[in-house]
């Protein structure tokens, strides 16, 4: 009966799909209801040929599809066991494997590739069952995966072992190789599941599956992976290839990303260096691999390991499109920017040789390169850029303190390279201020570029910028200096029509005008237009001036030619006259006479050229002057006459001169000095004899009353003091401040002050005061006192008020001077133009010092007989007359008239004094 009905159902099926007509009916949907239903018995019973599993229902689904989807598998091994279609497909092109796959029912999946199911059979979007497995998790690749889905073949010939090589599914290719995929299998286009995975060079997942391909026997391909399977083959990571490279090398050169991961984790060292010391980091940067160079990086790999060239990856030149990437992964690991290769060259001199993008240079300057580093030529990045007219990089350079000076190793500088280039690098090259650069020496860019010969447009285009003509270097010299020397016209005459100045010295001392006329060889034809011929230096000389100072006799009478003036003064009034006297050069002098030059012109402190020869030692010249007539007794605006200054500054031989041509000895200076006053001032005893000689006075003084004794003994010269004093000079006269040259020496000294006075014991100034008077009243030096004394310098000489000098010793309290001269034998008696006597006077006013006179004079009397008891009736009081009585003078002594003591002082009306002298 069941064998019936399902042959009846069976015919109802195939009628339905032939005529196309209504849905199917109810009644033929049973076997669809119960298995949707799960229930396994009823389908048992209800079926029992191959046929009536395969209906469908409106979705074009089998039973199989629907007890797959349900994840049934008692269902799904009893529809298999009715000869079910099993890569039937639905509507959708699903078959039940794709079903199960879609639905996660991972036991029924698992069931139906156990049984055959395809794998390779699309849905209608083109998907096939292994994709929907491999795009899932691992449990879904182990349901697909068995013995006989891993021995299935596509229609490219191609199994599931190399779709999960493509795919990059290590957990894939294990379970496909457990279950007996053919490793080797070759597909339609001959390729080999390694060749596949190999496919995946990039992926960390790819050597894995490789390696595990080759464990299990693949076949090598010994293509670009023979590294690979080496190393693999051998169970040797580290292998030495014959360049000494290892698979690392290999694999970073190649850009195999996961490869180099793979090797990495097995242990091979990300420093190791082949034979020409290259890392595989230096591999990968100079292939632009930039992800295995970040691997190595990140496994520890030394970013500025050098090469045998001395080159870090750094230094490396990239492939274009990878250089900004490369350089920024590399910076940002800590690779040194200035580190340098063997020829000293930087990442910056590489980065402008081969002119890298601008942002390059920017990263590396921002990291901390130098971009005034030198190679081992000394050229600077800034160099390359002009030699190479990379503007861009110039300009960078410029802006971020690029040194336009900086010399190489043959002095080429990168202004030089300029210089040499076009007008577009030099404008950019002196951008920013770098107009006012200097160099080493001091060198501006104008200067720069005259020395290099520049072509002429330069040299404008420089001054255009704000070049300055008259900027000095190190060594003081202008453009105009170098224009000159290498006798550069068009730079020269150009300078001058930009105020370059002439007359600018260098420390040697030398102008542009004194190189243009010492050289000669037609520089002063172009230097010395008539503009410059009327010039000026800041001090008013003109080339004239300086022509005269440097003895160019030629270039004096070339300039007078062409309109030089021989008589134009200067700011001091000289004219070049001065000039060549200075030089003391008498051709000059000639010339300049010969050509209108007035010898009697004066400076401005009224010198004339004659007081200028004697300054300047120009004795030659003097001479010449004086032969010409000119006046030898002119004075300056000081009344200083050119002997004046001969004897001031001890030239013997101009003073012999000047006298032997008429110059005045005795002439006074606007402060009355004579010549011989300005000789004795600076200590020359010569010249002080020449003119004593010639009759010069030593007694005129000057202004402030001052001989030439006085300056003489304040110089404490004992030669010239001796001269003089024997020439007529005195000792003791005065000054305008009463100073004697006397009193000078007093303060000079015991010594000093004798030599003074010489041997002239009879002396004495206009009041009558002798040295002893004059050593009195200042109180100078007692020693001195005791050697005038010793000296026999009269003690007892009175001075024009009568005062001897122990008198004055009195009248000043002065008693040690008292009691010296007392001793001495002073005459305490002599009475001044009052009346007084030095013991008259002590009695009277200072009893210390009557008591010296007293003990000195003892029993002498004056001339009328008086002795010191008649002194002490006279001058004293009672206490006066008891000290004298006490020391034993006699109260009966008398005068010549016969008067004792008492008389006397009862004549002077004293009765207390005469009453104790009774």
């Amino acid at each position: 009966m069941f064998r019936k009905f399902g042959f009846v159902f069976y015919i109802f099926v195939f009628s339905f799909i032939i005529f196309s007509c209504a849905s199917v009916p109810d009644n033929r949907t049973t076997l669809i209801t119960l298995v949707e239903e799960n229930k396994v018995e009823e389908v048992k019973n209800l079926f029992s040929v191959k046929e009536d599993a395969n209906q469908k229902n409106e979705t074009g689904e089998t039973p199989l599809h629907i007890a797959a989807k349900q994840n049934n598998t008692e269902m799904t091994r009893l529809l298999l066991s009715f000869d079910t279609l099993i890569d039937e497909r639905d509507n959708n092109g699903n078959t039940p494997l794709m079903s199960a796959l879609k639905a996660g029912s991972l036991n029924t999946a698992n069931i139906l590739c156990q049984a055959g199911a395809g794998v390779f059979v699309p849905d209608n979007e083109g998907r096939m069952p292994w994709q929907i497995a491999f795009s899932d998790t691992g449990d879904a690749i182990k349901s697909l995966i068995t013995e006989k889905t891993s021995s299935q073949v596509d229609d490219l010939g191609m199994c599931l072992l190399h779709y999960a090589c493509i795919n990059n599914n290590l957990q894939a290719v294990e379970l496909l190789l457990e279950n007996g995929a053919v490793v080797d299998f070759t597909d339609g286009k001959g390729y080999t599941p390694l060749a596949y995975a190999y496919g995946n060079a990039k992926s960390d997942t790819a050597p894995l599956i490789a390696c595990l391909l080759i464990k299990h026997g693949a076949s090598p391909l010994r293509g670009e992976f023979e590294y690979f399977e080496n190393s693999v083959l051998k169970s040797n990571y580290s292998l030495r290839m014959d360049d000494g490279q290892t698979p690392l090398h290999y694999a970073a050169a190649k850009g195999h990303d996961g490869f180099v991961q793979f090797f990495i984790d097995k242990g091979s060292s990300p420093d190791v260096k082949d034979i020409a010391s290259s890392t595989p980091l230096h591999q990968a940067v100079r292939n632009g691999n930039l992800v295995s160079a970040k691997k190595l990086l990140l496994a520890g790999a030394d970013v500025n390991a050098c090469d045998f060239n001395g080159n870090t990856p750094l230094h490396l030149v990239m492939p274009s499109k990878k250089r900004q990437e490369g350089v920024e992964l590399l910076l940002s690991f800590k690779a040194n920017p200035n580190s340098k290769d063997a020829y000293g060259d930087t990442p910056l001199h590489i980065a402008t040789s081969i002119g890298m993008e601008l942002s390059i240079v920017d990263s590396l300057v921002k990291s901390g390169a130098d971009v005034n580093e030198r190679n081992k030529a000394g050229t600077t990045p800034l160099s390359i850029a002009i030699q190479r007219e990379r503007i861009e990089h110039l300009v960078f350079y410029v802006n971020h303190g690029g040194d336009i000076h900086a010399e190489d190793i043959t002095g080429v500088t990168p202004l030089i390279y300029g210089l040499k280039s076009s007008k577009t690098v030099l404008s950019k090259l002196l951008e920013g201020g770098k107009i006012y650069s200097r160099d080493s020496k001091g060198n501006t860019p104008l200067h720069i570029a005259v020395e290099n010969n520049a072509d002429i447009e330069f040299i404008e285009m420089i001054l255009s910028l704000g070049g300055e003509p008259n900027a000095q270097n190190r060594t003081g010299e202008t453009p105009l200096h170098i224009a000159v020397r290498q006798n550069y016209r068009k730079a020269g005459e150009l300078l001058l029509a930009k105020g370059a100045d002439v007359f600018i010295a260098n420390v040697s001392g030398e102008s542009p005008l004194n190189i243009a006329l010492v050289l000669g060889n037609g520089r002063q034809d172009w230097l010395l237009s008539s503009k410059v011929i009327a010039s000026s230096d800041g001090a008013g000389n003109t080339p004239l001036h300086y022509a005269a100072e440097w003895k160019l006799d030629d270039s004096v009478e070339y300039i007078i030619e062409k309109g030089g003036n021989p008589n134009s003064r200067n700011s001091s009034g000289e004219t070049p006259l001065f000039n060549a006297v200075r030089q003391d050069s008498s051709s000059t002098v000639l010339i300049l006479l010969e050509n209108g030059a007035n010898a009697e012109f004066r400076d401005v402190l009224g010198n004339t050229p004659l007081h200028s020869s004697i300054r300047w030692s120009a004795e030659t010249c003097g001479r010449v002057l004086l032969q010409k007539g000119v006046d030898p007794n002119a004075a300056n605006l000081g009344g200083k006459t050119p002997l004046h200054e001969a004897a001031r500054s001890g030239k013997i031989s101009m003073v012999n001169m000047l006298i032997g041509f008429g110059s005045d000895v005795n002439a006074s200076d606007e402060t009355g000095k004579t010549p011989l006053i300005s000789s004795v001032t600076v200590n020359n005893l010569e010249v002080s004899e020449i003119l004593i000689q010639n009759g010069a006075s030593t007694v005129l003084a000057d202004m402030t009353g001052r001989c030439a004794l006085h300056y003489a003994v304040e110089n404490n010269n004992k030669d010239l003091i001796t001269l003089l004093r024997l020439n007529g000079s005195n000792p003791l006269a005065r000054d305008s401040f009463g100073n004697t040259p006397f009193s000078l020496g007093i303060r000079k000294g015991i010594d000093t002050a004798l030599c003074v006075l010489g041997d002239e014991r009879n002396i004495a100034d206009s009041d009558g005061n002798t040295p002893v008077h004059i050593v009195v009243s200042g109180k100078n030096n007692e020693e001195l006192l005791k050697e005038l004394i010793n000296k026999d310098f009269p003690v007892n000489r009175r001075n024009r008020d009568g005062i001897n000098p122990i008198l004055m010793a009195v009248k000043n309290g002065y008693i040690d001077y008292v009691k010296i001269l007392a001793t001495a034998g002073a005459d305490p008696y002599l009475t001044d133009q009052r009346g007084d006597s030095a013991l008259s006077l002590a009695i009277k006013e200072n009893w210390d010092c009557a008591l010296e006179i007293i003990k000195a004079v003892g029993n002498q009397k004056d001339s009328t007989g008086y002795g010191v008891l008649s002194y002490g009736a006279m001058y004293g009081d009672v206490e006066v007359v008891k000290k004298i009585l006490s020391m034993g003078y006699s109260k009966n002594e008398k005068n010549v008239a016969g008067e004792t003591p008492y008389d006397v002082a009862i004549r002077w009306g004293k009765n207390d004094v005469a009453e104790i002298l009774k």
